[in-house]
């Protein structure tokens, strides 16, 4: 499906801003909180980022929005460990601008 240079432009922008606010919410959790295995495909919240990242290199070559599924998975994982993640909709995004 063909997309615009800008609405490209703005969906890389909301995959950097909503990437920079769950790591700052990760960056919270102690060490053994972010290697809590929650038994889903990636275990935890490193692993899951660590994923996210190399994943988004190989999707910025086509797509730039597989991180969200992923993010959401970490914002899980920091909610069930008793913290409040930060929005990360596409609508918070846009809000914020």
């Amino acid at each position: 499906m063909p997309v615009s240079a800008d609405t490209l432009r703005l969906h890389i922008d909301y995959m950097e801003w909503a990437s920079r606010r769950i790591l700052d919410a990760a960056a919270e959790l102690t060490p053994e909180e972010r290697l809590r295995d929650f038994k889903t495909g990636d275990k935890n919240v490193l692993e899951t980022l660590v994923h996210v990242f190399a994943a988004d290199r190989l999707w910025l070559k086509r797509v730039v929005n597989h991180g969200t599924h992923h993010r959401g998975m970490v914002s899980g994982f920091v909610r069930a460990m008793g913290h409040t993640p930060p929005p990360l909709d596409l609508i918070a995004y846009y809000r914020a601008l």
